[in-house]
């Protein structure tokens, strides 16, 4: 699937509106700002359900110490929102002292952007792929490389359709540490060719950002009982995997709707996947199997623990 330069112009006017009120601390991008060295990198195009743009938007909740996605990442209605919102109308300062403890509460959500990419490490003049990833990165940061996507010139010398994504004409992004709180984003001065046969398994079968983020969804019930549990200790309702089913589901009509006919899409192992609990650890499996990302320099550092693979 190719941009949609409508939506996504519609779509830019949202992230620079976040972009004006962001701050924090991002999954990815903290990993890249820690580690103070550069990291290159080559966009890939939107995927099946993603509406013609690179990148979806993430809305998490700090709850406690636990982090919740919301709906309203889809624009859906958000159950943490109403439920905060109605312990705030309790006008109890109990309440309104937790509500302003930000360490492990936020009253409204933390925006971040996901979209997925090619990882790429310094090769000589040139580049070779390391694994494709997906990078959640901060407003302004999105909001930078969005600047080089709909440059005119950029388009122009890639291709209109594509722009930097073009698989034989587009040029890597370059994520450049700035003191501890800022990525400087530019693209290299020459393009990477990605057309060959050896790249294709990258782009037949791409880091689906709308699976992953789905696969975090939790029922309305279980992040109400969360909310109610930081505020007023009730007992924490288990998550039944329904809002998970919904959403995947959901991916699973429209990747169906998009296949070509009489070619029919590659099925899970099972139509509803066993609901699990995500565990901490999961996220530093990579650092234990004593992977590590490469920066452009050829050197390496543990920033795995940041980067989910989603070869399943």
């Amino acid at each position: 699937m190719g941009l949609d330069w409508n939506a996504l112009e519609k779509l830019s006017k949202e992230v620079e509106k976040d972009a004006k009120g962001a701050s924090g601390s991002i999954i990815a991008e903290w990993a890249i700002l820690k580690a103070g060295e550069e990291v290159a990198i080559k966009l890939l195009p939107p995927t099946d359900g993603m509406n013609g743009s690179f990148f979806q938007k993430k809305m998490t909740y700090k709850i406690g110490g636990k982090y919740c996605t919301s709906k309203a990442s889809f624009g859906d209605s958000c159950i943490i929102a109403e439920t905060i919102a109605d312990f705030g109308n309790l006008n109890d300062p109990d309440v309104d002292k937790l509500m302003d403890n930000w360490k492990v509460f936020s009253r409204r959500p933390q925006v971040t952007y996901l979209l997925p990419a090619l990882l790429l490490k310094a090769d000589g003049d040139t580049y070779t792929v390391n694994e494709p990833i997906i990078l959640e990165l901060k407003p302004d940061t999105l909001q930078a490389i969005l600047l080089i996507v709909s440059n005119p010139k950029m388009r122009r010398k890639c291709g209109n359709d594509d722009s930097i994504m073009s698989r034989e004409r587009g040029y890597p992004v370059i994520l450049t540490p700035k003191g501890k709180k800022k990525l400087l984003v530019t693209n290299d001065i020459e393009p990477f060719d990605t057309s060959g046969e050896e790249f294709e398994k990258y782009y037949e079968k791409p880091p689906n950002v709308l699976r992953f983020i789905y696969a975090q969804m939790k029922s309305d019930a279980h992040l109400e009982s969360i909310v109610a549990n930081f505020f007023d200790e009730e007992d924490i309702i288990d998550d039944d995997g329904s809002t998970k089913k919904e959403y995947l589901d959901r991916l699973a009509a429209i990747i169906e709707a998009a296949a070509p006919e009489g070619e029919e899409e590659e099925k899970e192992e099972e139509d509803t996947p066993p609901v699990k609990k995500r565990k901490t650890t999961r996220r530093v499996k990579k650092v234990l199997e004593g992977k590590t990302l490469p920066d452009t320099k050829g050197k390496t550092r543990n920033l795995m623990d940041d980067v989910e693979n989603l070869d399943d």
